[in-house]
């Protein structure tokens, strides 16, 4: 059980007190998104720019540490709170040792993607986490340069499937994973079927399902056997995991 970008329902997503929150609610790990500053500090936020998730704008491609860290992060009614955008470093310091981390290299506004992989994975590797991260990426080249990166590091390539996914979806999932060397797959949680899941661990690999934002999205995941289920709300997850486990 994972929480989404920590615990969006609760605190601001990809934010210390959010992570504290997930872990709190009984989460055994967190998601987060990656993106890299102008002067190539990797830092926790979803989108390429700041203008949803903080009180500044912009591209944070384009900005500084310095400015970045300006800003303030806003809470899910877009008011300002006192919690800046948090470097990778810092995550991985105050949470690697208790939880297991699902770290996203967002690509969409980097000018060589495949480099994004390998940049993450030897972050990664100087800081030695406890707990040995997971690298998600959309893209199987920074996936590969990751792994080239940090021999052994498993990594899961995210697929935009549609909903849901058909016994044709599931096979062409499965040969894309396997044709790039990852561990496993995620997949948006409406595109969970049975054929996914069972196609994927003939071949070896673990599913990963992000979105579960509702009780019967969790129930359906549940019922597939997914590996790994993240959501917004960790303690809603939780809750339905206990009553349909006991």
């Amino acid at each position: 059980m994972v929480g989404h970008r920590g615990a969006p329902t609760i605190a601001p997503e990809n934010s210390t007190p959010g992570f504290e929150a997930a872990l709190a609610s009984g989460a055994d790990g967190i998601e987060l998104d990656v993106q890299w500053t102008a002067d190539g500090y990797p830092v926790v936020i979803h989108d390429t720019t700041l203008d949803r998730t903080t009180t500044g704008g912009g591209r944070v491609r384009a900005s500084t540490i310095r400015e970045l860290q300006a800003a303030r992060l806003l809470d899910a009614e877009g008011h300002p709170t006192n919690w800046m955008v948090p470097t990778l470093s810092e995550v991985v310091h105050r949470f690697g040792a208790a939880a297991q981390l699902l770290v996203e290299a967002k690509t969409d506004d980097a000018p060589a993607p495949e480099t994004r992989g390998r940049d993450l994975a030897l972050e990664l590797q100087a800081i030695s986490p406890i707990h040995p991260p997971v690298v998600l990426s959309f893209t199987a080249e920074a996936l590969s340069s990751a792994r080239d990166a940090w021999d052994g590091l498993e990594t899961n390539l995210l697929l935009p499937l549609e909903i849901p996914a058909s016994a044709e979806d599931a096979e062409m999932a499965v040969t894309v994973g396997k044709a790039a060397g990852v561990t496993g797959f995620g997949v948006a949680a409406t595109a969970v079927s049975a054929d996914l899941v069972t196609q994927a661990h003939r071949a070896g690999l673990i599913v990963y399902s992000w979105g579960n934002s509702s009780r019967d999205l969790i129930a359906s995941g549940l019922r597939c056997g997914v590996d790994l289920m993240a959501s917004d709300d960790p303690r809603m997850l939780l809750g339905e995991v206990q009553a349909r486990s006991g």
